[in-house]
């Protein structure tokens, strides 16, 4: 079985296809722009219309959707997430499903991935001191989330996320 690399070739569907501005999802959270995409769904900020906060949802393409083993495992790996409580985590408020659709809901960062970051760098690799302190706040991180056997699978600079005050 050969399984895409590149999140072009995947086939998203409807988690792609049908999601808009302004669609009300999951009876609470209303649909603002698309925030980015990558190789495990599509990925919006979204208002929660209860708690009124924004809130990112990462929707899970279609093959995921379908697969009762990795919905599953989501499941339990959102219930675990769940009790994770660190700064430098992102926080995880819910696994939202309806009508063959899913999607993890979550804080909502404003900010850029350290993968943007790195574009305008000579070679697009940043220098040892600019990193420092990001590389030890995501070590902190780590050992938490580890401590509580919780393990990310998916760490690389895109999903490394700098808020606006460069923390």
């Amino acid at each position: 079985m050969s399984v895409p690399t590149d999140p072009d070739d995947l086939d998203f569907g409807a988690t792609l296809k049908g999601l808009r501005p302004e669609l009300r999802m999951f009876d609470r959270y209303t649909l603002s722009r698309q925030l980015g995409r990558g190789g495990m769904g599509v990925v919006w900020l979204g208002y929660d219309e209860r708690l009124h906060r924004e809130v990112a949802l990462k929707f899970l393409p279609e093959m995921v959707q379908g697969d009762v083993v990795s919905l599953d495992e989501l499941r339990e790996e959102t219930t675990r997430s769940l009790a994770l409580t660190h700064p430098n985590i992102v926080r995880i408020h819910d696994l939202a499903e309806e009508a063959g659709i899913a999607a993890i809901v979550m804080e909502y960062v404003a900010g850029r991935t350290l993968s943007e970051l790195r574009v305008p760098k000579p070679g697009k690799v940043f220098e040892v001191p600019e990193i420092t302190t990001w590389i030890e706040q995501l070590c902190a991180a780590l050992t938490y989330a580890h401590g509580r056997k919780i393990v990310h699978r998916d760490l690389k600079p895109s999903n490394l996320m700098i808020d606006g005050e460069g923390l």
